[in-house]
């Protein structure tokens, strides 16, 4: 129905639930008018209700349920103390986001059964809604931080690094992006590959990177940032993306070790300080980073 208040109208839609102990209908919906305004719908539910058969209170139930948006709701029988409440009725109001998570809880807690399973059961929906919600808003900000992004400088040398990855080889040499902070290393590495297909890595005091969520079916580039030359001395199995599985979180009991297939995978090493850290290694050390690498010196900004 529409209600005047001062200049605005007011659409205001509810519901009403009856009923009884014998058999009884509708003749037509003039006999629910109510202020001028028919029933768009009657339904009568096989018309007969007994107010204590829990199958058949799901009707009073979404009515005196704590919905979300609800303004004011009365009822002669009282949920949980009058008739029993099934959870599947809390949880279809809580997925129809019907119903606060809160709202849920208390219901889950009222209605007395099955109470650690069903608590976890919430307890996990909500976590599961947290990352999906934080998911949307991250891919809502790269997606505007994208449209931001200046154009790249082309480059010879990792035009061709790139190119070589097409081919199947037994070792693939790793990119270093080297140079001070604010030239654009990050961002000018995950560009050489689509977004999606990027996986970046804090490796800042980290010497093996965690790929435990990597997908060799959708990562193209792996982007080891703020990586050390030490900690690409301790994973020369790796960066070398050669054709075979990596044992990676290795220990005396391997109780969390996993394998990786990083083959032809393109694996880039961003650096402020790598000719520094370059010059305090030994010999050996220094000819397989240098054999092994591209390095690219950034010493201006990357970006147009």
């Amino acid at each position: 129905m529409n209600t005047l208040c001062g200049k605005h109208t007011i659409n205001v839609h509810f519901h009403v639930y009856l009923h009884s102990n014998s058999k009884f209908k509708f003749k037509n919906k003039d006999d629910m008018t109510w202020d001028g305004v028919a029933p768009h719908f009657i339904s009568d539910s096989g018309a007969f209700c007994r107010a204590r058969s829990a199958s058949k209170a799901a009707g009073m139930y979404y009515l005196s349920a704590p919905k979300a948006g609800a303004l004011f709701s009365s009822a002669s029988i009282s949920p949980h103390f009058q008739y029993i409440v099934q959870p599947q009725w809390i949880w279809n109001m809580l997925c129809g986001m019907k119903m606060s998570p809160l709202s849920a809880r208390k219901e889950l807690v009222a209605q007395c059964r099955d109470l650690p399973r069903l608590l976890a059961c919430l307890d996990r929906w909500m976590k599961e809604k947290d990352v999906e919600r934080l998911d949307v808003h991250q891919e809502s900000v790269q997606t505007q931080l994208l449209s931001m992004r200046r154009p790249f400088r082309r480059l010879l040398e990792v035009d061709q690094w790139v190119a070589a990855h097409q081919d199947i080889r037994w070792r693939y040499p790793f990119l270093v992006l080297t140079g001070p902070s604010s030239t654009g290393k990050t961002q000018f590495a995950k560009s050489l590959a689509p977004f999606s297909a990027v996986m970046e890595v804090n490796m800042a005091n980290s010497s093996e990177p965690d790929l435990k969520t990597y997908n060799h079916e959708v990562h193209q580039l792996i982007l080891l940032d703020e990586c050390s030359a030490l900690a690409v001395l301790t994973q020369k199995k790796l960066m070398q993306a050669p054709p075979c599985q990596i044992a990676l979180g290795t220990s005396k009991t391997n109780a969390f070790s996993y394998s990786v297939w990083v083959h032809a995978k393109m694996l880039v090493v961003c650096s402020n300080v790598w000719h520094w850290e370059l010059a305090n290694m030994s010999p050996p050390d220094q000819e397989w980073l240098t054999t092994n690498a591209v390095v690219i010196d950034a010493m201006e900004p990357l970006y147009t």
